[in-house]
């Protein structure tokens, strides 16, 4: 017989550490590419629902094939990047995230590879094809986004 995990104490109890170790590690970089498109009061309301909407779908998310790409997905959603974009020239949907991440919020190809859940080369092919300057002609009047967060921030 096969147990649920939310009939297993034990195992809710692993993956509610495993929800809080991504949350620390993706909250920073989350909050920086929601506040680009929302703002620095509607940001966080959508990173909250982002992380809401994750946390009840949990195992499926981690049980997908890109747990990465399906968290990516779920913030691109609550922000409405796709359907609001910055102006800036983009071919797809990736090439334009590569392009907010690594260009205008400063995250190193690496870095903005991982947050996405795509591969560092195709990241860095994307994040090439494009002219930085794109990027800085949108950049909003913002300080330095951490890639973490301050104790008490979502």
């Amino acid at each position: 017989m096969t147990v649920s995990a939310s009939w297993c104490p034990a195992r809710r109890a692993r993956g509610a550490v495993v929800f809080e170790g991504f949350r620390t590690l993706y909250a920073g970089p989350y909050l920086a590419y929601a506040r680009v498109h929302l703002g620095p009061r509607r940001g966080p309301d959508a990173v909250d629902r982002t992380f809401g909407a994750l946390v009840r779908h949990w195992l499926k998310v981690v049980g997908s094939s890109n747990p990465a790409v399906a968290a990516w997905e779920q913030l691109v959603t609550h922000t409405g990047s796709r359907l609001r974009p910055l102006p800036l020239a983009a071919r797809s949907p990736l090439e334009y995230d590569a392009v907010v991440l690594h260009h205008l919020l400063g995250y190193s190809v690496a870095r903005t590879a991982d947050i996405t859940g795509h591969h560092p080369s195709k990241i860095g092919y994307l994040a090439r094809t494009r002219p930085s300057v794109a990027a800085r002609l949108a950049r909003p009047t913002v300080g330095p986004v951490p890639d973490e967060l301050p104790p008490g921030d979502p």
